[in-house]
């Protein structure tokens, strides 16, 4: 079967479900109190990727990918995470055709949003073989025969998020500065926008910067599952593609986004956003797919054929101020 993840900007909307709103990560067994599926789910997510109980599917190296250099759209900071949306103006696609379990399907690239913690030993929400990364991507896709990410959230085949981790260098000329200029525009929780032509300064996202970060179009390589929301309602609609590569981000960098801060709120213990990401979650029998032999001997005695998982392959994106 095919599938195609597209980026149609004209159909961009808000990032996540209405219902995603009063919770904090200081007491994460409260969530299942906004909604039971937090705490009765059986696909919840984020979950810890045991990189050798992976099964491979050979089909998932037969993908095609496009997509345009930059795309532009509003930040934010919603208190709980810093976002960027994509801008309706903005006249561009991104896309990959891959494999899908049932049907062909669209998936429309709405919003980009980041999870870190204070320190570097953490922050992802998804582990590797049970290592944390300070930073964790989510790129939100919506599946284009759905109105809205609320309706979208509602259905098993609704969504499909790419999860890119980033871990800290010295290194002050990997290309992720920008993300530095995102958290300075979202850390005083205003909303942003800049629109194509509309103003003198622009906030472009640049798709090749993280493409070649994340390394996951050079070598196919990346994971993906059933799992969920990783904010309350929790909802079950997701298809995870997780990048094996890591994207590197510098030490200034991170250090600008941990400054974001959290609206006033006195339910929590800090006034900064960080930690902003949710425990791991019970695997409960599901399968984790990977796109190439773990084992690096070839062998496909274990692959899963065409029709058993979503695989899909898209390259992310990073800030970069005009």
């Amino acid at each position: 079967m095919r599938f195609t993840l597209l980026t149609s900007l004209s159909l961009a909307i808000g990032a996540v479900p209405a219902f995603a709103a009063e919770f904090t990560y200081e007491n994460q067994t409260a969530w299942s109190d906004i909604s039971p599926t937090c705490g009765i789910g059986a696909r919840q997510s984020p979950i810890d990727i045991v990189t050798a109980d992976a099964v491979y599917n050979e089909v998932a190296r037969d993908f095609v990918y496009t997509n345009p250099s930059l795309v532009f759209g509003m930040i934010t900071n919603n208190g709980h995470t810093i976002q960027y949306t994509l801008n309706d103006a903005s006249a561009a696609n991104t896309y990959a055709e891959g494999v899908l379990s049932d049907s062909d399907s669209t998936f429309s690239l709405k919003q980009l949003h980041f999870h870190w913690g204070i320190t570097v030993s953490n922050g992802s929400e998804h582990l590797m073989d049970g290592k944390s990364y300070p930073l964790e991507v989510h790129l939100v896709h919506l599946n284009t025969k759905y109105a809205s990410i609320d309706e979208g959230a509602a259905n098993a085949d609704g969504l499909a998020v790419i999860g890119l981790f980033f871990e800290e260098t010295a290194d002050e000329s990997m290309g992720t500065s920008a993300l530095a200029a995102i958290a300075e525009y979202a850390k005083t929780n205003n909303s942003v926008e800049f629109m194509d032509g509309a103003t003198t300064e622009k906030i472009p996202l640049n798709l090749d910067i993280l493409v070649n970060q994340s390394q996951i179009l050079t070598t196919k390589r990346f994971y993906t599952y059933e799992g969920s929301l990783t904010t309350p309602g929790c909802n079950e609609a997701v298809q995870w593609i997780i990048a094996e590569g890591v994207g590197k981000v510098s030490t200034s960098t991170m250090d600008a986004i941990r400054m974001a801060k959290h609206t006033t709120d006195p339910r929590r213990d800090t006034d900064g956003i960080a930690p902003n990401f949710r425990d791991t979650q019970a695997l409960n029998g599901r399968v984790v797919t990977s796109s190439f032999d773990v084992d690096g001997n070839g062998s496909t005695i274990n692959s899963v054929g065409p029709a058993t998982w979503l695989i899909a392959v898209i390259a992310a994106l990073t800030a970069m101020v005009a």
